[in-house]
């Protein structure tokens, strides 16, 4: 655990050596004669004992005290395309990867609606959101300019062959058949992954919204760049450079 305010600390060690001076004095008031060693005992295993939940219950209350931040689908810098260097872990990456590896996707994901947000822009409105009032404490700062994903996996033919529409039930079955494979199988955990989230129980998708966070963004000065197709394009090459699709 570490507390990087220099006050804090001191404060919690005063705290605790007050109370271990309260102790140590009631004995002297009432009268009480106590051996020399059992002050040395009390002092060492009162200060031991409460100070680390001193830090515990403090760490504790600045957590739910800190701002949360949901942020989008990282993408390249808006600037100059520079991506983050680990971008094949990256979630939304994987899922583009997965419906080019299976050669098909369903109709119904043709106008489902995806953000990319530039790993730069994403770092400077957090900083800006972390110096809001305490009261505002949950925040989604990602690109509030869409694209469909089915436009998305379209551009996929800049770095060879894009995927093909079909019906639902033909996507199942090449999803099926691409996990009885071991190499694709693992490249599937990315879609994989949030599939039967409710455990065989009926779910209901929520759409997400960060209108709120865009409108304090844009009291802050703050606005996202509108996502071009020579940017997604760019970012598909680029990725695709380094074996991505292979």
């Amino acid at each position: 655990i570490v507390l990087k305010s220099i006050t804090l600390p001191i404060l919690l060690v005063v705290a605790i050596e007050f109370a271990i001076f309260i102790n140590m004095g009631v004995p002297y008031f009432t009268g009480t004669e106590i051996p020399f060693i059992a002050s040395v005992v009390i002092g060492t295993i009162q200060l031991g004992a409460t100070i680390d939940y001193a830090i515990l219950m403090t760490t504790k209350y600045l957590e739910n005290t800190a701002k949360v931040m949901r942020v989008g689908n990282l993408a390249p810098r808006s600037t100059d395309g520079e991506f983050q260097i680990n971008f094949q872990t990256n979630s939304a990456m994987g899922r583009i990867r997965v419906f080019q590896m299976l050669g098909c996707y369903p109709y119904e994901m043709t106008d489902t609606p995806m953000e990319f947000s530039p790993i730069n822009e994403t770092a400077k409105a957090i900083v800006m959101l972390s110096q809001t009032p305490k009261e505002c404490c949950l925040f989604h700062p990602y690109n509030n300019h869409s694209v469909h994903f089915g436009d998305v996996l379209a551009e996929l033919s800049q770095v060879g062959k894009a995927p093909i529409r079909v019906e639902a039930e033909d996507f199942n079955m090449a999803l099926e058949l691409a996990k009885q494979n071991p190499e694709k199988a693992k490249k599937l955990s990315s879609l994989l992954a949030y599939q039967d989230m409710a455990h065989g129980q009926k779910a209901v998708f929520i759409n997400p919204d960060n209108q709120y966070t865009a409108q304090v963004l844009y009291r802050l000065g703050f606005h996202w760049s509108s996502t071009s197709w020579d940017y997604v394009d760019q970012m598909l090459v680029t990725i695709a450079g380094f074996g991505y699709f292979e």
